[in-house]
């Protein structure tokens, strides 16, 4: 199974979301370069759907958990998307997170074991 990740590293993208909280909407928007080719593949072919669900990590020494969302709406801009998703949940920084893994898109699968 697969988890769409969205990594921010902004400090008032990350306080704004959590500020926004559960059942919020949102957006974030990621130059074309920012978006793993296969993901970027599914979004457009409609494989990643309104419904599709993911989680946001902020980008430091190690990843975060911020929130978990649903996406709402993909658009497909020239040079850029920008996807429209709900905040289902937003939670505090936690321990043990995810180790930066040197990848360079910030929008992207996670391959779940």
């Amino acid at each position: 199974m697969a988890v769409l990740e969205l990594l921010v590293e902004t400090g008032w993208v990350v306080e704004t979301l959590k500020a926004l909280g559960g059942g919020h909407m949102a957006y974030l928007s990621f130059a074309v370069e920012q978006v793993d080719p296969r993901t970027l593949c599914d979004l457009r072919a409609g494989k990643l759907a309104p419904g599709a669900t993911g989680e946001i990590l902020s980008i430091g020494t190690v990843l975060k958990p911020i929130a978990l969302f649903e996406l709402v709406k993909f658009n497909d801009q020239p040079g850029f998307i920008r996807l429209d998703f709900r905040l289902l949940s937003v939670v505090p920084f936690m321990r043990g997170s995810n180790q930066m893994d040197g990848h360079e898109y910030r929008c992207r699968y996670r391959t779940e074991p």
